[in-house]
Formats: structure tokens, C-alpha cells, sequence
């Protein structure tokens, strides 16, 4: 049994959440929690062959190598005569290899096959347009804003991730996957897919050629045409934005609950049964059909800052602060790991100041994807670091229980992020987030995110969520302990120059 301070910190969470954005129940064995890269790309495969009416996939990018996932997506097209598929990618990082081989060609190969039941989306942040854009070198111009979002469905499934669609994150990318069998909450999925789909552009075949630098003639294999009945954001900011905050805003407030009947017939207010009107005392009322003993609560949050007007909020960043409220107020035990920690001044303020024990988890130098590449990008991975250090020496010095990880694994590198959350002296946490937003400045100001928030009172998925935690921390050390490679002083002042694009 929980005890009553358990249940009234749970009860205030969901009030609060509830008030914010949409809200899903769901069964909690219909939630399974995947762990290593292999075990997504296997997963997901399955699930695209086994699709019958839709496959929708939101991602950064599928890797212009991905022949084999492709051609998953195609035989199962081929297969099955009714099946359609969505794809959403970021058109900076799909084209970024233009005018040789690159996402965008690659994914023509499935428009070319299938017209009429294939359509690819490019997203392309209002951020950069005209003179910017013609000047910025492409390594570069990702830096103004990307379609980030890691949303993976397959009819009624779901895969709520951090990872994009390559093969490094197929086989040695650390991430988080979280896999969900409910039909409510992959068609709420679909809409948001479809919903974005239509501020983007379009990805269709073109036979045309062009030359390269070098002379060598290279099949373009894509253009991009803008055919939504929204204006263009490269050429019509103000109009594009309106239309655009007028489209996204019921996905961004709190709507009716998404519950279905069939499986569930208790009011929709608390986890434990209880109105959100009602006094804490009743919390010990007896639950009638004991279902929040399978059940859990997914919220579904959004970052997407570039693509409203002042008047639309984000909801991620609402919920985000309301848990670093509750870390600041309540004796919780809270862990956050992000691949690139770099956490926004509002909730870095907060999580120094956490009431109970705390701990981050962060990539070491050599688990960051750009460990000693070539270029600038050379100088990301010492720069996190710093940023953590940082973090870690305010944490000694005003004499918090906070501690820093740095994970690293032979062969691997580090891409996870999300929360988890536990009740004092329990075993398992009782809420996570999930999802593609590091909590940077980045995110909350540049990138479309997706997160999900899910709180559960049941103890197999509570134990899932600590396994998944446990399997990550077996790979991480104190920061202190560590020997950590010496970042140059530059590297330090472009970190705290350059802190709100990391």
C-alpha cells in the first residue's frame, strides 16, 4: 500500500498536469519499456511488417544509408495494397548532402514506388529564410532550428523515443524507448504527425540532374515544393505563424480526457479514484475497481516556440516547470540524464535548490556522438563536460545532495534523456518523461519536441522504470572520481557564449 503522502503528492501532480494538456490512461501492461539500440531497430521492423492500415514516422532524419529499413517500409507496402506511410524529417539535416546522396533522395525511392500512398514531409524552421540562409554554411544552419520530434506508429503502436532512424542508433547509440499498444493514443499521435505535416514541405521525386563541385553529374532524386493551404514561412513569416499557431493550439491545452470506455469506466480525474475537487482525506477511500493499480497516466507535451505567435504557449515548458516546482518543494527523489546537459537557467536554478537527493546523468567526453570529429564540432563534447562540471561544483557549493554521472561504454555513445521520479525510501519511480527534448535552451527556443509525461502507481511498470534507470547507470561513474580530459579556456568561453544553441 502507498502511503497518504505518496498518494497526495501523486493527486496534486495529476491536478496540476491535468490542467495543461492532454491526458491519457492506459493500461499499464500495454507499456513496455525497450533497452538497447538493436532491440528498437527489431521492434520497430516488426512493427512496420506488421501494419496493415498506416505506418507514421516523425523523426530529425533517417540515414542516408538505411537502405535495408527502407526497403522494411517497402515490402510491407508491397505486401500489404491498403497500407499508407507518413514520413516527417527536418529538411536542413535531410538535405544537408546536397547535391550528392542524402535522406531526402533516399526516401524519394518509396515516392517514386508508391505516389499515391507514400508521402514524405520536410520540415523547415522559419528561423532561417533569405539572406541568412544563402549565407550560412550547411553544417551551420541547424543551429536556427529543427523538426526534432521522435514519434514512431504503426497502426494501434507506438514508439515514444529520443532516437532518430540511423544506423548508428540501430546498433551503438544509447537512447530511451518506450513502446505502447493503445489505439487512442496512436490515432492523438497520428493527428499531431498530420497536424506538423501540414507546415512542411513537400518531398517528391525529380529525374532532373545537377553537377556538383567537382563536376560530376549526381542524380538529385527530390525536389521540394510548398503545396499547404498555410503560407510558406520562407517567404510569408507573419502569415505562416498565425495559421500555424491557429492549427497547433488544440494540441497544446487540455482537452477531454482520452480514455477508452471500454476498459475503463471510473471518473476521469484521479489515478486513485478520487475527484480533483475532493479533499486530500478522501485518498484513503477505497478504490472500487482498484484501477489504478493497472493503469497509467500519459500526458503529451510539446515544445514547438518557433512555429507560434506570443498568445500559444508550449506545454512542455509548463510541465517541466511545475516539476522542478515539485522537486524544489517536495522530498522526492529525482534523476535526469540528458545526452547533451545543458539544462535552461529556470530549471537549472531549480534543480540546485531540490529538496530531496538528486543525480545527472551525462555523456562523457568520448560517449558524445562528436567525440574528436573533424571541424568545429570537435569542440561540442569538451564543452558539456564544462557545462556539467559547472553544475556539479554549485551543487557542492551550496551543499546539495546532488550528484553527477558520467556514463560511458566501450564501442558506444550517449544519446538518452528524460526524468524519473521516486518516493522517498521506495524502490521503483513513480513518474518518468520521455521523449526527444534534451531541456536546453535549444529545445525550449529552436526545436519541435515531443515528451511525454507517464505516472503510474503500478508496481510492474514502476519496476520497469527502474530497470531501464538501473541498465543506465550501470554504465556511469561520479563525475568526481573520473579522469576527466582538461577542456582549453576557449572551448569554456565559446560554451558560455554559444550556451543557448547547445
Amino acid at each position: 500500500m502507498f502511503s497518504l503522502p505518496e498518494r497526495q503528492l501523486f493527486n496534486r501532480l495529476e491536478t496540476k498536469i491535468d490542467a495543461i494538456c492532454p491526458k491519457f490512461y492506459v493500461d499499464a501492461a500495454n507499456i513496455q519499456v525497450l533497452h538497447e539500440p538493436n532491440e528498437f531497430y527489431e521492434t520497430l521492423k516488426n512493427l512496420i511488417k506488421s501494419a496493415e492500415k498506416r505506418i507514421f514516422l516523425s523523426t530529425l532524419y533517417i540515414g542516408k544509408e538505411e537502405n535495408e529499413f527502407v526497403n522494411v517500409i517497402r515490402q510491407a507496402m508491397v505486401a500489404k495494397p491498403k497500407l499508407q506511410v507518413f514520413i516527417l524529417a527536418d529538411q536542413l539535416r535531410s538535405t544537408r548532402e546536397f547535391p550528392a546522396n542524402s535522406s531526402a533522395s533516399l526516401l524519394t525511392k518509396l515516392t517514386e514506388e508508391f505516389p499515391e500512398r507514400c508521402e514524405i514531409k520536410l520540415y523547415h524552421t522559419p528561423n532561417l529564410r533569405g539572406l541568412k540562409k544563402r549565407i550560412v554554411p550547411k553544417r551551420f544552419n541547424e543551429g536556427w532550428g529543427l523538426q526534432h520530434m521522435k514519434i514512431y506508429g504503426a497502426d494501434d503502436s507506438l514508439i515514444i523515443s529520443g532516437a532518430n532512424l540511423s544506423r548508428d542508433y540501430f546498433t551503438n547509440r544509447k537512447d530511451r524507448y518506450y513502446l505502447f499498444h493503445d489505439s487512442n493514443l496512436s490515432d492523438f499521435f497520428f493527428h499531431v504527425h498530420k497536424t506538423f505535416a501540414g507546415l512542411s514541405f513537400d518531398c517528391l521525386p525529380s529525374n532532373r540532374e545537377l553537377l556538383s563541385t567537382t563536376a560530376e553529374s549526381l542524380p538529385c532524386r527530390f525536389r521540394l515544393e510548398w503545396n499547404n493551404d498555410v503560407p510558406n514561412p520562407l517567404t510569408n513569416l507573419t502569415g505562416f505563424i498565425k495559421e500555424a499557431s491557429n492549427r497547433l493550439q488544440h494540441l497544446l491545452s487540455r482537452s477531454q480526457d482520452h480514455t477508452s470506455e471500454r476498459d475503463y469506466t471510473r471518473p476521469l480525474t484521479s489515478a486513485y479514484g478520487t475527484s480533483v475537487t475532493e479533499n486530500d482525506q478522501n485518498v484513503n477511500k477505497p478504490i472500487e475497481n482498484n484501477s489504478c493499480e493497472r493503469t497509467a497516466i500519459v500526458y503529451p507535451l510539446f515544445q514547438c516556440m518557433p512555429v507560434l505567435t506570443d498568445q500559444v504557449q508550449s506545454t512542455e515548458d509548463k510541465v517541466l516547470d511545475l516539476l522542478g516546482n515539485t522537486i524544489m518543494n517536495e522530498k522526492v527523489e529525482w534523476t535526469l540524464t540528458a545526452g547533451y546537459f545543458n539544462v535552461y537557467p529556470e530549471l537549472r536554478r531549480q534543480l540546485l535548490k531540490s529538496k530531496g537527493p538528486g543525480e545527472a546523468i551525462v555523456a562523457s567526453q568520448q560517449a558524445n556522438g562528436f567525440y574528436k570529429s573533424k571541424g568545429p564540432s570537435h569542440m561540442i563534447p569538451p564543452a558539456y563536460q564544462y557545462i556539467a562540471e559547472k553544475f556539479l561544483l554549485d551543487a557542492i557549493r551550496m551543499k546539495k545532495d546532488i550528484n553527477v554521472l558520467q556514463w560511458q561504454r566501450p564501442g558506444h555513445t550517449y544519446h538518452a534523456k528524460g526524468f524519473w521520479f521516486t518516493y522517498p525510501g521506495r524502490p521503483f519511480p513513480f513518474l518518468t518523461t520521455i521523449g526527444s527534448s534534451n531541456y536546453t535552451s535549444r529545445s525550449r527556443i529552436l526545436d519541435l519536441e515531443a515528451t511525454l509525461v507517464i505516472m503510474t502507481q503500478n508496481q510492474q511498470l514502476q519496476s520497469s522504470f527502474q530497470k531501464e534507470h538501473q541498465l543506465i547507470r550501470q554504465h556511469a561513474k561520479p563525475m568526481g572520481s573520473c579522469n576527466l580530459e582538461k577542456v582549453p579556456l576557449y572551448v569554456k568561453a565559446l560554451a558560455s557564449l554559444l550556451r543557448k544553441k547547445l
